[in-house]
């Protein structure tokens, strides 16, 4: 007899011969009438162990496509940049084909939207007008708590990613990943129901733990959130008096700031600083 496990829609049978047989069952209606479809994928299953588990592996995996592909999700996409927020629709759409999007261009229009919608994900850039900052996280988990956020940026995975999980970012990616890693964000967060890091960061935090000992060019976690705004807008070209503006804050502030962050990085100037941060060779 053969031997039949029932996952979702699938069926994991495994035969007395040794066979894995991967069944989906489509129904169909028309005009009140059923008609069942049978799509059978038959994998040979050796009865190693190794081959057993690759055999497990290949199912969830294929599974695991199907269930975000069929995910009926709402997202809001914030990107002020029209070609990078119509990318990311793009590759949302890849991969999750029946979510509904919606877009906005600043921070302000995503919290309007956001009380006007329930969302199940927000794809958020840091940088867009009216954000700017880690603080515009905290505003808006502290307003829609239920709405998974990743943050799409590309500032320095180094310096926000990490603080941006604290401020309560279900995820942080990179504007230079691959789009295989965006995938790989959406399942975490959506399906496994994790934080997301890349393997990179994730791999450096560790290191960095377990070796306690601080060399010379990790000094960039003795700066505080908003040292590390500052820096990476100065750093990106911009000016104190823009700094400023963008951060609704006085000029004399911004200059305290860099101040401070020149002495914690023992740096004189920008080019310095963008050594230290290893931007510079």
């Amino acid at each position: 007899m053969p031997v039949a496990i029932s996952l979702h829609n699938f069926h994991l049978c495994q035969n007395t011969s040794g066979s894995v047989i991967f069944a989906r069952r489509f129904c169909l209606l028309a005009k009140s009438t059923a008609f069942d479809y049978h799509r059978l994928l038959i994998f040979h299953f050796n009865k190693s162990v190794e081959s057993k588990w690759r055999a497990h592996d290949s199912y969830s995996s294929f599974a695991t496509n199907f269930t975000l592909a069929g995910e009926m999700k709402n997202i809001l996409i914030a990107e002020d940049h029209p070609i990078m927020r119509s990318g990311t629709r793009q590759i949302v759409h890849t991969y999750m084909p029946g979510a509904v999007i919606t877009e906005v261009d600043t921070f302000k229009k995503a919290l309007l939207s956001a009380s006007e919608k329930t969302y199940d994900l927000a794809i958020l850039d840091i940088g867009i007008p009216g954000g700017n900052s880690v603080k515009m996280i905290e505003n808006f988990k502290e307003k829609y708590p239920a709405v998974k956020v990743l943050i799409f940026s590309s500032y320095d995975e180094d310096l926000y990613a990490l603080p941006c999980i604290k401020a309560g970012a279900d995820g942080y990616i990179s504007k230079d990943a691959p789009e295989q890693e965006f995938k790989t964000a959406l399942e975490t967060i959506m399906l496994r129901k994790k934080i997301y890091l890349s393997e990179r960061l994730k791999d450096d935090s560790l290191n960095k733990f377990i070796n306690s000992r601080k060399s010379q060019d990790d000094a960039a976690p003795q700066l505080s959130i908003r040292e590390r705004e500052i820096a990476q807008l100065l750093l990106s070209g911009k000016g104190v008096s823009e700094i400023a503006g963008m951060l609704d804050v006085h000029i004399s502030t911004v200059s305290t700031h860099r101040a401070s962050i020149f002495k914690k990085m023992q740096v004189q100037n920008i080019i310095d600083l963008a050594k230290k941060f290893e931007i510079l060779k």
